[in-house]
């Protein structure tokens, strides 16, 4: 019996020794679960806001790519308005005999406004929404066109062809700006 005492004593205290040490080994390995899992989620959310951040430069990109093409467009037709009213007035008609606004034009205006809307860098957005202002008041008579001669018409006409022919090259040098930046940040981010 004296011999069983001490290995009852040991056994007993081999088993609550071995108890202690798995938990605190399982502690240790929820803690460091939990370390990992908080972990994971910093680096998901992280890959999430690459990610946003990469899809929200593709859709500017895109959206510079398109106002690109839809500025020259408004400019053009805008150009050709105002000219076609000075051919109109050089040859002594009056503002009233003009043609009206193609189907075309409508749309690529309304398509202009829309992707202006979505423009994220505020002055650009601001320099494009004057731009699309300019381009709608030089398509229509002046509002004081009456009160003109004729000679007063054709000088208003030629001033307008200035200021469109300026403006529409100031708006895309700045949308030319805008655009490189774009593509070398996104250049950058797909690096």
């Amino acid at each position: 019996m004296s011999d069983f005492l001490p290995a009852l004593i040991t056994t007993a205290g081999t088993l609550v020794g071995s108890f202690g040490g798995f938990t605190l080994a399982a502690r240790s390995q929820r803690r460091q679960a939990e370390r990992d899992d908080a972990r994971a989620l910093r680096d998901a959310e992280r890959a999430r806001l690459i990610e946003l951040e990469n899809e929200r430069h593709t859709f500017q990109l895109k959206t510079l790519l398109g106002l690109q093409e839809l500025t020259r467009l408004q400019a053009r037709s805008t150009i050709l308005a105002v000219e076609e009213d000075r051919q109109t007035l050089l040859s002594g008609k009056s503002y009233g005999q003009l043609a009206s606004e193609t189907p075309e034009g409508f749309a690529n205006s309304v398509e202009f406004s829309h992707h202006v809307a979505r423009v994220t860098h505020d002055a650009l957005r601001e320099r494009l929404e004057r731009f699309s202002t300019l381009c709608s008041e030089y398509s229509i008579p002046p509002m004081h066109w009456r009160e003109l001669d004729n000679q007063q018409r054709i000088a208003v006409q030629e001033d307008r062809f200035v200021a469109i022919t300026r403006e529409a090259s100031e708006t895309a040098a700045l949308l030319g700006e805008h655009l490189r930046a774009e593509i070398n940040r996104h250049n950058a981010s797909s690096a």
